[in-house]
């Protein structure tokens, strides 16, 4: 992720090595936190011709993660040659810049990612605390045994209250200039991992103790199986959030020991245990217990799943409680839940953070789609702190938006009884769906950048390798750019997501070339590229 390369470098002498980097590189991509949170979604999820992925929703999130690992290597292979910090926004430039005839327009290709990345960081904090309102209110609701409101179906007033409350709270840490330590990544990421593993093991002994009830998927190997090519493409473009985050350790080329041999391998190493193994287990464990048909305590299936607030914390009492009790099971939801909580808190923190510094290193160059001075540092903190008040009020305000719509759309299950409000709310798209939509095309468009901008850079490099310079990049790139296409067709969410990414992008240039124009800056770029070697 892009951010400032005029940022103070960190103060410790102590530079991170292997281990430290990946734990850094894992800050954002909670190993545990994001099955509670976008099972919700994926569960929701519509194909093309309107039916549900859910059945799709394992190889949805492998194609995700592959996808993930062709953008990762494009990463590592530019953060060889661009150590420092700066990232996707240092990568723009000297891309450009290292080619004769594309030089002048290094300045428009920088422009053009710090918007992506604009995209993808002022709207991803906002699915983060949109997600917490839903967490606050599922567990409130649970903890006072429905007696409030239903856990599956929090007030609306009172999961938007909660994501405002929540992003005031994360802002004012982030202003304060206090940042996740390394140590402190540790800890968090054990215990997730710890407590996926536990889970999943559980959800497995479930199944065998049950083969008499209706599964979902009939055998194992159905979890697996890519059923409907449309279902997995709507599934992919939602999954992706599960492992965003892993390329915002190449900012940190300063602050790493040997960055050009750590930084690479702590990217590809962070996606591997948090996409390949912590998310590819829990999410075959959780679709396997899916039960369709069974005894009034035992039935979980794709209609509970899609409706509830929380359907991972609903499998959790259900199978806990078949397996050891059912005040076990309620324990046990708690317990999952405040490991998802805390994590929440940290990842906000980590996206907020960064997320401020994109839009402060724009600001710098004045380039930010903002027109004020966001390109300074608080006195004391050394925080972003002007960017990090416009990403407070928008996380804030797209956040609300998100909570507000969050059992709209998707959400609601239509049958021949359902009166014209319950179907005037289902024709509303849901808010927090449209919003990680929305998040994840900027994420498919800067990736998908990124990939393009690995072959510019080895282009005509002696060291340019056949796999990893053209033939990885190339399909990162193709695969990136080919999900934001399928938006188009993935339900009424992903349409509204696509038209506003699309504005975005439009009032972004238009707003590039009329302020240059203004200030007498021309848009083409004069400098020459800086050494890789």
């Amino acid at each position: 992720m892009a951010v400032d390369s005029n940022l103070p470098a960190s103060s410790s002498s102590t530079k991170l090595g292997l281990g430290g980097t990946t734990i850094n590189a894992m800050a954002l991509i909670a190993p545990g936190a994001f099955l509670w949170t976008t099972f919700q979604l994926q569960a929701q999820a519509k194909t093309d011709g309107g039916g549900n992925a859910i059945s799709t929703m394992w190889f949805g999130l492998l194609l995700a993660v592959g996808i993930c690992f062709l953008t990762a290597i494009a990463y590592s292979e530019m953060a060889k040659l661009y150590p420092g910090p700066g990232s996707s926004y240092l990568f723009a430039e000297q891309a450009f810049l290292n080619h004769e005839i594309s030089s002048r327009y290094a300045r428009i290709s920088k422009f053009v990612v710090g918007l992506a990345s604009h995209l993808y960081y002022w709207i991803y904090p906002a699915v983060m605390v949109a997600m917490m309102g839903n967490l606050v209110g599922y567990i409130i609701g649970s903890l006072t045994n429905g007696k409030l409101f239903d856990p599956a179906s929090p007030p609306l007033w009172l999961v938007g209250v909660t994501a405002v409350i929540f992003t005031l709270v994360v802002a004012y840490i982030c202003y304060r200039g206090v940042q996740g330590s390394t140590s402190v990544n540790l800890v968090i990421n054990i215990i997730q991992i710890i407590s996926l593993i536990l889970v999943s093991i559980l959800f497995f002994v479930f199944r065998l103790r049950h083969p008499e009830l209706q599964w979902h998927h009939a055998t194992w190997l159905s979890v697996a199986l890519p059923h409907s090519t449309a279902a997995v493409m709507s599934q992919a473009t939602i999954a992706i959030l599960l492992v965003v985050g892993f390329e915002s350790v190449t900012s940190l080329g300063d602050e790493v020991h040997n960055p050009k041999r750590t930084i690479p391998m702590a990217v590809i190493l962070s996606l591997a245990i948090q996409g390949l193994f912590c998310y590819l287990l829990e999410y075959f464990a959780a679709n396997l217990v899916l039960v369709e048909g069974g005894s009034k305590t035992l039935k979980y299936g794709m209609t509970e799943a899609a409706a509830s607030a929380a359907p991972i914390g609903d499998m959790l009492k259900m199978i806990g409680g078949d397996v050891f009790g059912e005040a076990a099971g309620f324990i046990l939801m708690i317990v999952v839940a405040a490991t998802v909580f805390i994590a929440l808190v940290g990842t906000t923190i980590a996206c907020m953070n960064t997320g401020s510094r994109v839009t402060y290193a724009m600001g710098k160059d004045d380039d930010s789609p903002i027109p004020t001075n966001l390109g300074v540092l608080h006195g004391k903190t050394l925080t972003p702190y002007m960017s990090l008040m416009v990403l407070t009020i928008i996380t804030c305000l797209v956040g609300f938006y998100a909570s507000w719509f969050s059992q709209c759309g998707s959400a609601i299950t239509l049958t021949d009884t359902s009166t014209a409000a319950v179907k005037a709310q289902a024709a509303i798209p849901n808010g927090l769906l449209t919003i990680t939509y929305l998040s994840n095309f900027g994420t498919f468009a800067l990736y998908g950048m990124t990939c393009f901008l690995t072959l510019m850079a080895y282009a005509k490099r002696d060291d340019r390798n056949i796999l990893k310079h053209m033939i990885i990049p190339f399909c990162g790139a193709f695969l990136n750019f080919f999900l934001m296409y399928k938006y188009i067709s993935m339900g009424p969410e992903a349409v509204v997501a696509f038209k506003v990414a699309a504005g975005f992008g439009i009032l972004g240039l238009v707003y590039m070339f009329v302020w240059h124009g203004a200030t007498g800056v021309s848009v083409l770029h004069p400098g020459k590229a800086k050494s890789s070697s």
